[in-house]
């Protein structure tokens, strides 16, 4: 099994912890008080709920060792978490999704003008571009991502390529990384739901201080995150060196 460090387990499970109690406690107060419930509401409760299961999916991916796979599941993890706070922040949005009916495209829109609908700095919208192209690379198979999407090292003069897990010290990093960078999103979307969601109800001031708190004790992980996949990708060789097995053209004396 991969090694996901101990001391970031109570925090992940403090912060979902505190992210299931904000959210049972919008129901409560919609709930015991009998008051009508519209799109602003049911939306942004439907999509952090997805947040919150693709978060525990990956835990446990990472726990069985599948680290490529705990990243294609960061990857849905970071468009929920989108569509969380586009639909979260304006009721008109969160209608539209909720009379969505088509199967053949996405909701609303795609995930770079969704980044750049949020987002106002330049500098947030690079860094969410760059872990969205780095993401989608890593889940489309794209092999100049090499070790990041795959489970294949170089052994001397080939590459050992596995069916199960790889328990070397690049798939320990690797899974650190996608540990803190989902709980990062975890609680990113705790703090969507409190403040844009809360707003609409009554809260503990401790639980919505706390979801805060953690926000903003995880938020440099994201540029943490970017920084890893950034050196890793601009690495001509790629991890493996997959990016020297080009093939050579022929030349006219070969033919």
């Amino acid at each position: 099994m991969t090694d996901v460090p101990a001391q970031r387990k109570p925090a992940a499970e403090s912060i979902r912890d505190a992210a299931t109690n904000l959210t049972a406690q919008i129901v409560a107060y919609f709930h015991d008080g009998q008051k009508t419930v519209n799109e602003i509401i049911i939306v942004p409760l439907l999509i952090s709920a997805r947040v919150f299961r693709t978060y525990g999916a990956i835990d446990v991916l990472l726990e069985n060792g599948y680290v490529s796979e705990a990243a294609v599941l960061t990857l849905t993890q970071f468009e929920l978490r989108l569509d969380l706070a586009y639909t979260a922040h304006d009721v008109t949005h969160a209608t539209e999704w909720l009379g969505h009916e088509r199967l053949d495209w996405s909701v609303a829109q795609k995930v770079d003008k969704k980044i750049n609908s949020l987002f106002n700095d330049p500098d947030d919208r690079a860094r969410l571009s760059d872990i969205f192209k780095y993401l989608s690379g890593i889940k489309h198979g794209n092999p100049a991502y090499s070790a990041l999407g795959f489970p294949a090292r170089q052994n001397g003069p080939g590459l050992e390529i596995s069916t199960g897990e790889i328990a070397d010290e690049f798939s320990g990093e690797f899974s650190r990384q996608i540990a803190s960078y989902s709980t990062f999103q975890l609680a990113w979307s705790s703090q969507v739901l409190n403040v844009c969601t809360g707003q609409y109800a009554v809260i503990d001031d401790s639980l919505r201080q706390s979801v805060r708190n953690s926000y903003l004790a995880l938020e440099p992980d994201e540029e943490a995150f970017r920084q890893y996949l950034t050196k890793l990708v601009a690495d001509s060789q790629g991890p493996f060196g997959l990016r020297r097995w080009k093939r050579k053209k022929k030349s006219n004396s070969d033919l």
